[in-house]
């Protein structure tokens, strides 16, 4: 770490560069993105000021997927896990459309969903558009579905009978897991079928996990879920063997 004096000396010197127009093209050596610089700007690492974010972000991986009230089983998933493509594509950028991952049992749904929770907050998604009345902590977040549904039943008669039916459809980003764990219920296909609405209509991307076969899930939901966002299908397969039994 350079001394104080040294680093104020680099700072007015690149504000003198950029007031007298004084600039330079520069690369950053991580994501390859080129800018205009002052000319006496350095980098130690060679990478932008963005990534330098992205990497300190990564080094809180697990604490960003604790924020996000993933379970315990799931903080083990590494940043470095290797996901489907369209997954990875998704992730990439700031969606505003939905992605279901089906598959049978074991072939790394959860897990590939829980990355990209830990992938968009690594990357520093914007987070502004969840609602105030959500925590910070809560603008991404893990649910389970049947236990979502019980947590809504339960409030009913307490003194705030809409507080996680709020947190599920203000969160900015939330993944729904196990969706055919949903008892078939007319109160909990309604409610559910309110928060994918309301999420729809909002345009917060919702990320699901599920084993049952969409032409299975309530019609109205599935054709929200399988809208295509330009060439992007959000519905993704995946396939392999259990896991859990390897």
């Amino acid at each position: 770490m350079r001394p104080l004096s040294e680093e104020l000396g680099r700072s007015l010197a690149m504000a003198a560069d950029e007031w007298s127009g004084r600039m330079k093209t520069w690369t950053c050596t991580s994501c390859g993105e080129t800018c205009d610089v002052p000319q006496s700007y350095e980098s130690d690492s060679g990478v932008c000021s963005l990534c330098e974010r992205r990497a300190a972000r990564r080094e809180n991986w697990i604490e960003n997927l604790v924020s996000a009230q993933v379970p315990e089983r799931y903080l083990s998933v590494p940043s470095t896990l290797n996901v489907d493509k369209r997954v990875a594509r998704w992730a990439a950028e700031t969606p505003t459309w939905s992605l279901v991952l089906l598959g049978p049992n074991g072939v790394g749904k959860t897990w590939s969903a829980t990355w990209t929770l830990g992938e968009l907050l690594a990357r520093g998604v914007d987070l502004k558009r969840g609602e105030e009345r959500v925590p910070i902590g809560a603008r991404v977040l893990w649910s389970d579905v049947a236990w979502s549904i019980e947590t809504m039943r339960q409030q009913i008669e307490s003194a705030r009978p809409t507080e996680h039916f709020d947190r599920l459809v203000f969160a900015r980003v939330l993944l729904l897991d196990d969706w055919a764990s949903m008892r078939d219920t007319e109160y909990g296909r309604e409610r559910m079928r309110l928060v994918v609405k309301a999420r729809y209509d909002q345009l917060r991307p919702t990320i699901i996990t599920t084993d049952r076969p969409l032409k299975e899930i309530e019609p109205r939901l599935a054709s929200r879920l399988s809208e295509k966002s330009g060439q992007f299908d959000p519905l993704v397969v995946l396939k392999g063997a259990d896991r859990r039994r390897s």
